[in-house]
């Protein structure tokens, strides 16, 4: 599905500036003048991977991968997840799966100083049978212009309370339910050791907002980016942090931006797929094996 109603130009910034500025926290918690839909009620299609989408005992999220790995932000911590369902009565049922200790693995380019990966990702294996399907990850570079699907369990917002419907200003409410928006992606940058970021910004409705345009907000460090590919909703990114327009991130407004690891980058792919996607039955091969056949392609 497209959710595309605006066309968004490669703007040219600080990635380490706004990521230095920004708080340590994230969420998809506004779409438009109305809260995020809820995503165990209303996904963005029947094929959406929802149960991936995990939310933490922590308050915060983190995404199932595959063989019982599960990949969050860095300063989320060591946190038991769970998958969240409802029935048709209203009625939650929880899920839950624990961390093994010793499996945690940092991502992205090494810290001289600590000798562990230096992104704020960080991915650990859980015991408990969640019984979930292997996520596939985004083989593409993600370019800018292209559609995201933000999807997170934090805070959500009830809309915009400023009386200039033009003048965005979304207070956070407290949710801890999945969610989702969408939104385009805007640019690239980086962080201070090199680590790819994704950037997206808020849009007003003068700059043509996707359908359901979508801010990160506190509470879902750890929640996903997925780009449908072909039919497939593949993971490409990682949400940690938000750049704001005032210094302050509750309320969003428009103009404030949302910051997600670039999980396509070959680095830290290959450290995703060599941990939770090896060995490989037939469900992670799916998943895996076509990053590394387009790896190929591309090596040749």
């Amino acid at each position: 599905m497209n959710y595309s109603m605006k066309s968004k130009l490669h703007v040219a910034l600080s990635g380490i500036f706004l990521l230095s500025h920004a708080p340590s926290v994230s969420a998809v918690v506004v779409s438009g003048d109305s809260p995020a839909p809820p995503l165990f009620q209303s996904p963005p299609d029947s094929t959406f991977p929802t149960l991936n989408v995990l939310g933490t005992a922590t308050g915060a999220s983190a995404i199932y991968l595959c063989n019982n790995w599960v990949l969050t932000a860095g300063h989320v911590g060591l946190p038991d997840v769970f998958t969240q369902e409802f029935d048709a009565a209203g009625n939650e049922t929880r899920n839950t799966a624990t961390y093994i200790p010793g499996t945690e693995m940092r991502l992205g380019v090494t810290d001289p100083n600590t000798g562990l990966g230096s992104a704020d990702l960080r991915i650990y294996q859980v015991s408990g049978n969640l019984n979930l399907p292997c996520l596939s990850l985004y083989c593409d570079d993600p370019s800018v212009g292209t559609d995201v699907v933000m999807a997170g369990f934090g805070n959500t917002s009830l809309g915009n309370t400023s009386p200039n419907p033009l003048l965005g200003n979304y207070p956070w409410v407290t949710s801890f339910q999945s969610r989702w928006g969408t939104n385009q992606l805007e640019t690239s940058a980086a962080d201070s050791f090199g680590n790819p970021v994704l950037v997206t910004d808020f849009s007003s409705p003068l700059d043509s907002p996707t359908m359901f345009e979508g801010q990160n907000a506190g509470g879902d460090s750890g929640g996903g980016w997925f780009i449908n590919n072909g039919g497939t909703w593949e993971l490409a990114g990682l949400s940690f942090a938000v750049g704001s327009t005032d210094g302050t991130s509750n309320p969003s407004e428009y103009g404030d931006r949302s910051f997600a690891y670039d999980l396509s980058d070959p680095l830290i792919k290959s450290q995703i797929q060599e941990v939770a996607y090896t060995p490989e039955p037939s469900s992670a091969l799916l998943a895996g094996l076509s990053c590394g056949l387009l790896l190929a392609r591309r090596r040749r």
